[in-house]
């Protein structure tokens, strides 16, 4: 998990009140939301958030409200995930948090 002093979980809730934080729409709207707006540390804080529930290499697209898993049922999720990176790479040339989530983008080596 990563982890450092004084960051809190980020995200972007799709339509309150109706909707909680989905993967896709908030990697989606990063960009305009964060980093046009000079929110750098938000989006930080939310790509960090994200690497730690990247599972079979897919991040979350779905939070669900009160729910202790979240729901995988998206594979365009991650794909923007990789384009939140790199816009926030360009905007902020922030390369010590690529290092800190580049190991959770690797995929491994596995055996069938």
């Amino acid at each position: 998990m990563i982890e450092s002093s004084g960051e809190h979980v980020r995200t972007v809730i799709a339509g309150y009140h109706w909707f909680t934080d989905w993967g896709r729409d908030t990697m989606i709207s990063l960009e305009g939301l964060c980093l046009c707006t000079g929110r750098h540390h938000e989006a930080k804080a939310i790509l960090r958030t994200f690497a730690n529930y990247i599972h079979d290499g897919l991040i979350p697209n779905h939070f669900p409200e009160g729910a202790n898993l979240a729901i995988y049922n998206t594979a365009d999720a991650t794909l923007w995930y990789f384009h939140a990176i790199d816009r926030y790479l360009q905007h902020t040339r922030d390369e010590e948090t690529l290092r800190l989530i580049f190991p959770f983008l690797k995929i491994c080596d596995r055996k069938a």
